[in-house]
């Protein structure tokens, strides 16, 4: 299942716990972002966040220690999979992402290819329904992401 944060979030909340009830996989993209801070609850309801820096530095309050969330990816991620997040995606815009999972011990990055955005917003949902689809698929993390890039920009 497929969730952000347009609705209210105790409409996300709920049907999160229902689904993690259920057994059903709960991806999550912390967007629209929200002015006050997520629950903690939401981290063990997801099974994979999808964030861009924007909302990564809110989440993981990067901005508060005056450090770039570039500078450390892999902690930053890190730091949401001990959460209960099984896999956490960061993008990076024009420069492609980063993702880490299985407790931080599988790792990587992407860079962004070259090309002229029109307009970001479909590129990023592009990106998380191939990400989506890779996943019912069952790809690992890495294919999961190339696939997402690549769908994203066509």
């Amino acid at each position: 299942m497929y969730v952000n944060l347009e609705p209210p979030l105790a409409t996300v909340l709920h049907v999160m716990r229902m689904a993690k009830a259920a057994g059903v996989r709960v991806m999550f993209n912390a967007s629209p972002l929200l002015k006050e801070d997520l629950p903690v609850e939401i981290f063990r309801l997801v099974t994979d966040i999808v964030m861009n820096e924007e909302e990564t530095e809110k989440v993981s309050r990067v901005d508060e220690r005056g450090a770039s969330i570039r500078d450390d990816l892999l902690g930053i991620a890190t730091s949401l999979l001990n959460r209960g997040v099984g896999t956490a995606v960061i993008t990076l815009g024009a420069d492609g992402y980063f993702y880490a999972t299985d407790g931080g011990r599988e790792y990587g990055s992407e860079k962004g290819l070259n090309v002229k955005a029109v307009d970001v917003t479909p590129a990023g949902d592009s990106f998380l329904a191939a990400f989506a689809i890779a996943i019912m698929r069952g790809a690992r993390a890495s294919g999961q992401l190339v696939a997402g890039a690549i769908s994203a920009l066509r």
